[in-house]
């Protein structure tokens, strides 16, 4: 069941949609980095909805008219980017004049080809979004006068070339609040490895202790892992368990002995 009703006329500030994937090469996951950043948007007092269309059946366009969003914000994966470009293509003809935002992993490594071959995406957010998206937050839905040249992480046309400012990365994960897991469907499931046991999963972590070529993790987050602090992890191990019909858990961290110091301190 939906946590929010489409017959409804509430109108909404901003509209985060996801695309659903017909291949599951993982475990129905929430996407957590669309719920942070609604979650930031939130905490600054704009109205979010989450529209995940694994399970959202609407009219999409008939809501859009109807909740009236000042911007609209697109998650995915390189799996499933030809559904993030099908939403910002409704999207834009159903609004033309909101701008559509396209993040995620998949948008920061091809950002400038995405905006050559994708007219109905304006911006795209590279590397870590939330706070690059609220500013945009505060251009588009309260006018405030900002540069949007000098917005670490923002890519977009202008005047026939393509602007892409450098992503900054956020060193402090507890300045940002809970995932906004509120937003969502309740009908995710995932699985324990090997066990087949039904089960949910926190984010502990970002970013990688190693820098491997290979993989995304080294561009998307640089630097190196940073940590949310016990404190915050525990409080939301405390919401999930209070929300979920699992007991189950699966944690999400670069640091195998973390996890282990983690769950000691759960265990006290």
């Amino acid at each position: 069941m939906s946590n929010f009703d489409t017959n409804t006329n509430d109108e909404s500030d901003v509209i985060l949609a996801y695309p659903a994937e017909r291949n599951n090469f993982f475990d129905q996951m929430l996407p957590l980095g669309l719920a942070s950043i609604a979650a930031v948007a939130e905490q600054h007092d704009y109205r979010v909805k989450i529209l995940d269309f694994h399970f959202y059946k609407g009219d999409f366009q008939r809501d859009l008219q109807k909740w009236k969003p000042k911007i609209i914000g697109i998650g995915g994966t390189t799996p499933t980017r030809k559904g993030s470009f099908h939403i910002a293509s409704i999207a834009k003809k159903t609004l033309p004049d909101v701008p559509v935002v396209y993040g995620g992993v998949h948008a920061t490594f091809t950002a400038e080809d995405t905006l050559r071959h994708v007219s109905s995406i304006d911006y795209i957010v590279q590397g870590e979004g939330e706070y690059t998206f609220l500013s945009l937050c505060h251009k588009f839905v309260r006018n405030t006068n900002l540069d949007l040249t000098a917005l670490s992480g923002l890519a977009f046309r202008r005047d026939g070339t393509i602007i892409s400012n450098a992503p900054e990365r956020i060193d402090d994960l507890d300045d940002l609040p809970m995932p906004a897991r509120h937003l969502f469907e309740n009908d995710y499931k995932m699985s324990i490895d090997f066990l087949g046991l039904d089960a949910d999963f926190l984010m502990t972590s970002r970013g990688c202790p190693v820098m491997c070529t290979f993989c995304s993790a080294s561009r998307m987050f640089p630097g190196g892992v940073r940590l949310r602090s016990m404190k915050l992890v525990q409080e939301e191990l405390e919401y999930v368990l209070s929300k979920s019909r699992y007991v189950r858990l699966k944690f999400l961290t670069a640091l195998l002995p973390r996890t282990v110091n983690m769950c000691s301190s759960f265990v006290q």
